[in-house]
């Protein structure tokens, strides 16, 4: 580039800047504006574009990386209507700050301006998601709690009455049904056994008054098996364990949120992906004694090998996945033992788990235009950045984290069937490559692979640590503090290793370099492992 190029073009830049800064606000709040905001978030996205390419050319990175999300951000918002996220306006309220202090500082020569720092960039593409947080959902929701035995019932009335709008205790019948009579809750608790009480005669008549309603049963008693294959004939939602812990409670409470209302003000789950997953195959079990190695930190490798040795379909299948070029050993394998041997304890119940998925769920995700081998690709790479990545930093998460990225992208199985059934592969693939993945997902299905991923495991019964981590690595602002830096190693992971690619794109390690020490991370560790994967 010659000198006099290169000085037009910081020129030009400098005059976009001082425009942009000078009539942004007016163009962020008219985005509220229904007769206005066509036109403002076609503006907003030109000036960002154009921001874009003058700071790639002239080589301003620290505006070239904000400019870049932004512009990502504006052509979602492009595809969508006011009302927007009140955090979305604040958020590009604060760009505009940022490229008021670059105008003014392009005035007086200064080009090195500070940068947007990395985790209010990558936090805000997913603040502009339609999926409501959790506590969005439950505050809507009113609950009513029937049971005669209040001591015991503490519990859960002590863990709705914290998360839900209203929490109603009825301690008999008449009172239950006079209340419906007038009432219609979101959601009806009821124990399976109460003293001198027909409870499937109970559950009848409250179907009778409101059809609709969910009803979870609490199994507070042994029961026989006829009695509990009476119980499965009702058209109940579910049951939970009278000792079932409050996280448990409020995921069952959202699970059926989610599955059966759009309520005002926000979306929710529409279609039946919620039930679609109640009805995937359980995990062999097996996976179930093989994930008890990644808690058991004393249990030997021969221990491993021998219980996977002892599922003849398992092992072929883990022998398959090990051999794949995925994997990258150099040698053929031919025995679990050198299996076990050459991966480790972390890759191997990872591995293991994923091999039993091929008996559990049919690998089908075609409507986000990628192959099944494509599909195992991804999950592998993920697998071992983040083994390679936190074998160095925290050997006790490694197992939990290598399972969790591997499993990452389980949703996507779900979801790509939904779309084929309801027939909008095109809209949606259109939707996709004009905007991104995450925005295809939440604008047609109102949800996301992570959330969808989430709900498979926990169907699964796979450990709330694991889950958690998963879900909340889109929203980690509002993870609790032992999953956040697990909900960040998996945010990394999947921003590094994207859905839709098994290529690693430099410029995105970079920023999720700064991204980690801005969290106060260690980075090195994580660079030392991409280099490893590439």
């Amino acid at each position: 580039m010659s000198d006099n190029m290169y000085k037009e073009a910081m020129e030009e830049l400098q005059d976009i800047l001082f425009e942009t800064s000078t009539n942004m606000e007016s163009l962020v709040i008219n985005l509220q504006n229904g007769d206005d905001y066509e036109k403002s978030s076609d503006t907003l996205f030109r000036y960002f574009h154009n921001i874009k390419i003058l700071s790639q050319y002239t080589r301003v990175l620290n505006i070239y990386k904000t400019a870049k999300i932004v512009e990502e951000i504006l052509s979602i918002v492009r595809h969508k209507k006011p009302p927007f996220p009140d955090e979305l306006i604040d958020w590009l309220l604060l760009i505009k700050d940022f490229v008021s202090d670059w105008s003014n500082e392009f005035e007086i020569g200064n080009f090195d301006v500070i940068a947007v720092d990395n985790y209010t960039l990558n936090m805000a593409q997913s603040s502009l998601s339609t999926i409501p947080k959790d506590r969005d959902i439950l505050i809507k929701l009113d609950v009513v709690l029937f049971y005669k035995e209040k001591t015991k019932i503490k519990r859960f009335n002590d863990a709705t009455e914290t998360l839900v709008h209203k929490t109603e205790v009825v301690s008999n019948t008449k009172e239950l049904l006079i209340h419906l009579s007038t009432n219609k809750p979101h959601i009806i608790i009821i124990p399976m056994v109460v003293p001198k009480v027909d409870v499937f005669a109970l559950i009848e008549k409250i179907q009778k008054l409101h059809p609709s309603v969910p009803i979870i049963l609490i199994r507070n008693k042994d029961l026989s098996v006829d009695d509990l294959k009476k119980f499965a004939e009702l058209d109940t939602e579910s049951f939970m364990e009278i000792d079932t812990d409050e996280e448990t409670i409020r995921q069952q409470l959202l699970w059926i949120a989610k599955s059966t209302y759009g309520m005002k003000g926000i979306k929710l789950l529409k279609s039946p992906l919620l039930k679609d997953i109640a009805k995937l195959s359980p995990l062999p079990q097996t996976i179930q004694k093989v994930q008890e190695f990644r808690k058991d930190l004393k249990s030997s490798m021969r221990e491993l090998s021998t219980t996977v040795s002892q599922d003849m379909p398992l092992s072929g299948r883990l022998l398959q996945f090990v051999n794949s070029p995925g994997i990258g050993l150099i040698r053929n394998i031919t025995s679990v033992h050198q299996a076990v041997s050459l991966l480790g304890k972390e890759k191997t119940i990872a591995l293991a788990t994923q091999a039993a998925l091929k008996d559990s769920v049919k690998i089908d995700v075609s409507a986000y235009g990628m192959s099944e081998e494509q599909f195992y690709e991804v999950g592998q790479k993920r697998m071992m950045l983040v083994t390679s990545w936190y074998s160095k930093v925290r050997l006790s998460d490694t197992a939990m984290l290598a399972t969790a990225a591997l499993l990452g992208n389980i949703g996507q199985v779900v979801l790509s069937a939904e779309v084929k059934k309801r027939n909008i592969e095109k809209e949606f693939m259109e939707l996709v490559n004009s905007t991104n993945t995450m925005f295809a997902e939440v604008e047609l299905l109102y949800t996301t692979v992570e959330d969808t991923t989430a709900d498979i495991l926990t169907h699964w019964g796979l450990e709330s640590e694991m889950v958690n981590a998963i879900r909340y690595s889109l929203d980690i602002a509002s993870a609790d503090n032992e999953t956040k830096q697990l909900a960040i190693a998996l945010f990394v992971t999947f921003k590094t290793i994207p859905l839709h690619t098994t290529s690693i794109d430099m410029d995105t390690v970079d920023e999720m370099i700064d991204f980690l020490k801005e969290m106060n991370l260690d980075a090195n560790h994580y660079l030392k492992a991409v280099k490893s994967v590439l």
